[in-house]
């Protein structure tokens, strides 16, 4: 996890520090589009299954959620990025999200000495 979180630090460090660029607003606002992803595929999908509480849910709705909306939602009312920019990131995010378990698993496997 740390892995994962230095990730997105680092995305949105590159995409909010130097030089501007116009692709750097689209680093911070990708990392947005993983934020709100992840609330709505693994979390929220996965409390209705088990119906009750799944880990990571409140988290996902209370901290994900509204952070998400708002880096996005400001980035496009400061023209940091366009409406269809915006929607060129969600597939890019999409693409994070998916690559998530495998960095989890590989650092799983790093950590304790091999798969199990």
């Amino acid at each position: 996890m740390v892995v994962i979180s230095g990730l997105g630090v680092a995305a949105v460090t590159v995409g909010t520090t130097g030089r501007p660029a116009a692709w750097k607003p689209y680093l911070p606002a990708g990392m947005a589009g993983v934020m709100l992803l992840n609330v709505a595929l693994p979390h929220v999908p996965a409390a209705l299954v088990a119906r009750g509480y799944a880990p990571g849910l409140v988290t996902a709705v209370g901290l994900n959620l509204p952070i998400g909306l708002a880096v996005l939602r400001s980035a496009v009312r400061e023209s940091a990025i366009s409406r269809r920019g915006l929607l060129r990131t969600m597939p890019v995010a999409l693409g994070v999200l998916a690559c998530a378990p495998l960095t989890v698993a590989a650092a799983r496997a790093v950590s304790v000495g091999g798969p199990r």
